[in-house]
């Protein structure tokens, strides 16, 4: 991996001011709250929720390290918070991938282009933040953090990087239902946005679409790096860009106007952007693609029935 965790605090990012980190919380928390506060919600979720969300204090931290939860305070009442140095990571990060010729690989790394990379970067790291947000959204409607003996009022904290595999042995189902539901509906979101990312780069709607894929691989490989290379307590960062992928369509498929493609077009960009993610990164990363490839229809027949165990229907608010 290009990243030390340790050198976090050193990262040139990191050197900008509380100006350019307060407009960056801005513009994550409004862009978390236009999507979770729509109406369209308010048919589906069967429980109203009290849900906070917050980044970690630099003199207070709840949070070591680069990481992000979803907590339980009391019965109906939560919070998300994502930490300062998992912000600083991911906004690093975001800089760092659009120099790799994956991305938009016919748009020249030149000084002429370097304010449309710059605005490919904000875009892909407002996709990510959006994710991560909604991800832990997820957690929480979901059900994740309820005691299954139904004892609500226990306080519980689900870290997204670490801790959770030792305590529950759902860990990976977990997750995998999550990432379910986040991508779901950051993909229409996405759709949504394609005309406005056309306005910055003139390309057509399936390479945004296999170009949004290829950044969403790198962020999941960033998470798989940062939560280490536990296949049992995560997905790996092809399974994550799979399951993403198999939202992506069942969004298209509730809402088919949202693309001018098809399913089938878009499974096959999702497949593509896959098989190119494994190709140029294999060696260095240890991907067993084959295997992985193998291993996850029965992952998602095993999560199918596990969430069927764990009657977790009460906050099952996408079906």
């Amino acid at each position: 991996m290009l990243l030390n965790k340790e050198t976090i605090e050193n990262l040139s990012v990191n050197k900008q001011g509380a100006d350019y980190w307060n407009t960056i919380k801005k513009n994550i928390s409004e862009n978390f709250g236009q999507i979770i506060n729509n109406p369209y919600f308010d048919n589906y979720l069967k429980t109203k929720l009290d849900i906070s969300f917050e980044f970690d204090s630099e003199d207070k931290p709840k949070i070591d390290g680069p990481n992000a939860y979803a907590g339980k305070l009391e019965n109906k009442k939560y919070e998300i918070v994502i930490s300062r140095e998992l912000l600083i990571l991911m906004r690093h990060y975001s800089y760092k991938i659009i120099d790799y010729s994956l991305l938009f690989s016919e748009l020249e790394r030149c000084e002429k282009n370097k304010k449309t990379l710059s605005q490919v970067s904000d875009i892909i790291f407002y996709f990510w933040m959006d994710f991560i947000c909604l991800h832990e959204w997820s957690h929480i409607v979901k059900g994740h953090l309820e005691d299954y003996d139904n004892n609500n009022s226990t306080k519980k904290l689900h870290f997204e990087f670490g801790k959770l595999c030792e305590d529950n042995e759902d860990s990976i189902y977990l997750e995998i239902d999550a990432d379910r539901n986040a991508g779901k509906i950051m993909f229409g979101r996405f759709a949504w946005s394609i005309p406005r990312i056309q306005e910055v780069l003139n390309v057509d709607e399936s390479e945004i679409v296999f170009n949004f894929c290829i950044g969403m691989l790198y962020l999941f490989d960033l998470i798989f790096f940062i939560g280490g290379n536990n296949r049992q307590c995560h997905p790996s960062p092809v399974d994550r860009m799979m399951i993403l992928g198999a939202s992506m369509s069942e969004a298209l498929h509730i809402k088919h106007d949202i693309l001018k493609m098809s399913e089938k077009e878009l499974n096959k960009i999702v497949e593509r952007s896959a098989q190119r993610f494994i190709l140029e990164y294999h060696i260095d990363y240890k991907l067993n693609a084959s295997k992985m490839l193998n291993e996850f229809p029965k992952l998602l027949e095993e999560y199918t029935k596990k969430m069927k165990d764990l009657k977790l229907s009460n906050y099952d608010f996408i079906k």
